[in-house]
């Protein structure tokens, strides 16, 4: 009796083993998934920090920047017109944290009302470095215009001697970052922003912080410019709204133009230089 009860606990105890092995599997499959270079077609690289997927086409870029299994991509010359799309929405939206060194001059533009609001949303951690320029042309009378639009609760960290410019191939503006929510942390590098829109009042700028973003500014080197200067219009580095309530801190940064600023001092960190840029 004793011989049976112990052979139907280890049949008992092999069943339950093999259920939790099978169970695993869909896990196990999951994890074992990776990114080989080359699985976009026309890039090098496997998307490690050693090793980045290298784009030169805007195809490439969005590919690379929205695979869930490549971590570090690079730009070093790419240049190419973006797809119109059907409604208002970001080109580039990475959903996975993501390196991206930008290297060059590199280049995208957004067809005539092409419905395309910015470059890149990013809706998950993204870190930018490198020493080139990535340049975004705007091509809509509306929408924000940027290179980077943070609009979700992410972190956006910008390293290195990166140049940001936001542009434009019609009657529209760009800007370099606009920051609406989460948190930015710009330690360097230079951010542009151009407007050719065809009024006397819109003032522009590069950088423009509103509603519940946190920005923390190192360094760096902010500036913008008109198509046509007519009018009251004035062009600004930075650009503070009324509607900001994340906290704000400027430590370090050239603004030849002076900051704009409409919101209260309480978004504001007292670091010893606000002051002074203000008054410019």
């Amino acid at each position: 009796m004793n011989q049976k009860m112990k052979a139907s606990k280890r049949l008992l105890s092999f069943l339950l083993c093999l259920v939790m092995v099978l169970g695993m599997l869909p896990a196990m499959s999951i994890t074992a998934a990776a990114y080989t270079a080359g699985d976009i077609e026309g890039t090098t690289g496997t998307g490690t920090v050693e090793d980045p997927v290298v784009c030169d086409t805007f195809a490439e870029f969005k590919a690379a920047m929205e695979n869930t299994e490549i971590i570090c991509v690079k730009l070093n010359g790419a240049s190419g017109a973006m797809p119109s799309r059907e409604t208002l929405g970001a080109a580039i939206s990475n959903t996975t944290y993501k390196v991206l060194t930008i290297e060059g001059t590199n280049t995208f533009w957004s067809p005539l009302s092409g419905n395309n609001d910015c470059l890149i949303w990013p809706k998950s951690e993204l870190t930018i470095n490198g020493t080139g320029t990535l340049k975004y042309e705007h091509g809509n009378t509306g929408g924000m215009g940027a290179v980077i639009n943070m609009s979700s609760n992410v972190l956006l960290t910008i390293d290195g001697n990166v140049t940001l410019e936001g542009g434009a191939n019609g009657t529209a503006h760009g800007r370099a970052i606009a920051a609406h929510a989460g948190t930015t942390v710009i330690n360097g590098g230079s951010f542009i922003g151009y407007s050719a829109l065809n009024d006397d009042y819109t003032d522009t700028d590069a950088v423009i912080i509103d509603n519940s973003a946190k920005v923390t500014i190192n360094g760096g080197s902010f500036s913008a410019s008109f198509y046509d200067a007519t009018g009251s219009k004035k062009a600004y580095g930075l650009a503070i709204r009324g509607t900001a309530t994340g906290n704000i801190s400027i430590k370090a940064g050239t603004f030849s133009q002076g900051i704009d600023i409409v919101a209260t001092g309480k978004t504001i960190e007292t670091c010893g230089y606000f002051d002074t840029a203000k008054a410019s």
